[in-house]
């Protein structure tokens, strides 16, 4: 007789010239009962004896099931890489490192601006005065500059993605490949808006179209007209900055902050310390204009006015003309800047 029995919870084989006492012993005849009791006994069948002794090294689940398990078979090794095969790896994984350069990028006084459309945002700045970028506002000349050097930037930056590419395709072993380096980019530009406008300056004075139109607009300021005439043709006329160091007649007119503005005595030399204001009116006679105060004809705004309740106005905030609605009258005059009196008076108009 052949049993299978528990030893600390392995199955083994015992083999005994006569059967079990039932009375003393608990015997089973299926696997899934000798599982579940850890005390039983599993006999076998004739059968499976024969298989027991056809199968020596069987185990007694085999044994029990007359299935012997086969022997797992080991997969196929992987065939190795050709050296072709190993230089296009490479190549693939050199030409991932130089397009996941971190190039992409333009610093403004510390704010990075870079634009993939650059076209659309040029359009943008032409047709606004200023621009806001990550929460920060610009003067839309400064964000053009911008642009114009950051196309030259990423040209520079496409010719050396260019030129690592056809190294890496044209390399013809991996180790050729390894020895490409992608750190040979230009440096990211650094710029703050100071710097801008100088280089914007030096192309104004070195423009012949801007020297001829400066020149022109300077004859205008010293022809005599009448105010109206004049105030109609305010931006033909000369700014005041460009009489800095130069001198001024009785009659010409210079426009400062967006307002148009008639020299009331001869002044020689222009000083840069006394522009035209209500500080200097022994000097300059500020030219009022009649707005409706519309939203596409708002009044020009200066310190000294009584605002009026639901009329539009504008200011110039360093050199940026912005547009602002009047929610709430001022009884008396105000002195303020427009941008000083957001939320008391005016908010700003997009």
């Amino acid at each position: 007789m052949i049993y299978i029995g528990h030893n600390n919870g392995i199955p083994f084989f015992l083999e005994i010239e006569k059967e079990l006492n039932t009375k003393d012993n608990v015997v089973v005849y299926t696997w899934e009962d000798f599982i579940n009791n850890k005390v039983a006994w599993l006999k076998l069948s004739a059968d499976q004896e024969s298989f027991y002794n056809d199968h020596p090294d069987a185990t007694p689940e085999e044994v029990y099931n007359m299935l012997l398990t086969p022997e797992p078979i080991d997969p196929e090794p992987e065939p190795e890489p050709t050296p072709e095969e190993l230089l296009q790896t490479a190549q693939n994984i050199k030409q991932i490192e130089v397009y996941n350069q971190d190039i992409r990028h333009y610093y403004l006084d510390g704010n990075d601006i870079h634009v993939a459309d650059r076209l659309g945002m040029k359009d943008k700045c032409s047709r606004k005065e200023s621009i806001t970028i990550n929460a920060v506002a610009y003067p839309s000349n400064i964000i053009v500059e911008a642009i114009n050097e950051m196309a030259d930037y990423d040209e520079k930056c496409n010719k050396v993605i260019e030129s690592l590419i056809k190294a890496i395709q044209n390399a013809t072993t991996v180790e050729e490949v390894e020895l490409i380096s992608v750190a040979v980019f230009p440096d990211v530009i650094h710029r703050t808006t100071e710097e801008l406008q100088s280089a914007i300056d030096y192309k104004k004075q070195h423009d012949p179209e801007v020297q001829v139109l400066r020149v022109n607009r300077m004859t205008i300021s010293a022809m005599t007209m009448d105010d109206t005439t004049a105030i109609k043709n305010k931006y033909g006329h000369a700014e005041w900055i460009d009489f800095i160091g130069g001198k001024l007649e009785i009659g010409n007119r210079v426009l400062y902050n967006d307002w148009l503005w008639k020299v009331r005595q001869p002044i020689n030399p222009v000083l840069e310390i006394y522009p035209p204001s209500i500080d200097t009116a022994a000097l300059y006679e500020r030219l009022d204009e009649n707005h409706e105060g519309t939203e596409f004809d708002p009044k020009l705004y200066a310190s000294g006015m009584a605002l009026e309740q639901d009329k539009y106005y504008t200011e110039l905030d360093d050199g940026v003309r912005v547009k602002y609605f009047c929610y709430r009258g001022s009884i008396d005059p105000v002195y303020s800047k427009l941008k000083d009196l957001v939320d008391l008076y005016v908010r700003p108009v997009d």
